[in-house]
C-alpha cells in the first residue's frame, strides 16, 4: 500500500493498545521459550539427542551451517562490485510513542 507523506488521521486507541500489549506479550513468550530452550540444552547436557520421559517424542540438536556473504567487507574492498549486484528492498517499520503527559 503507498502511504502519504505527511498525513495524519486518528487511529482508536484501542488498536495501538491491543497492539502494544500483543508485542509485550510476544516478547515475554520468546523470553520464557528461550529459557525452556536452555533448560531443554541443559538436560541434554554433552548428548545431540533425547527421548521425553512420557515416551511421547524426541529431541534432536543439530548444527546448521550457512554461507553468506559479508556485505560490509563486500562494500569496503570492492564498492564497484558491491553497488552492482546490490537490491534495494523495502520494508515497514510501526512504532508508537505516547504523548507526554502535560501538568
Amino acid at each position: 500500500m503507498h502511504r502519504t507523506a505527511r498525513k495524519r488521521v486518528t487511529v482508536q486507541a484501542t488498536l495501538v493498545s491491543t497492539w502494544q500489549v500483543l508485542k509485550v506479550a510476544a516478547s515475554e513468550a520468546q523470553e520464557k521459550a528461550d529459557e525452556a530452550q536452555a533448560a531443554v540444552l541443559a538436560a541434554l547436557a554433552d548428548a545431540d539427542a533425547g527421548d521425553t520421559d512420557d515416551g511421547a517424542g524426541e529431541v534432536r540438536v543439530t548444527k546448521v551451517s550457512t554461507d553468506r556473504i559479508d556485505s560490509k567487507r563486500l562494500r569496503k574492498e570492492f564498492p564497484d562490485i558491491a553497488a552492482t549486484v546490490t537490491n534495494t528492498t523495502e520494508s515497514v517499520r510501526m512504532t508508537y510513542k505516547p504523548k507526554k503527559e502535560t501538568t
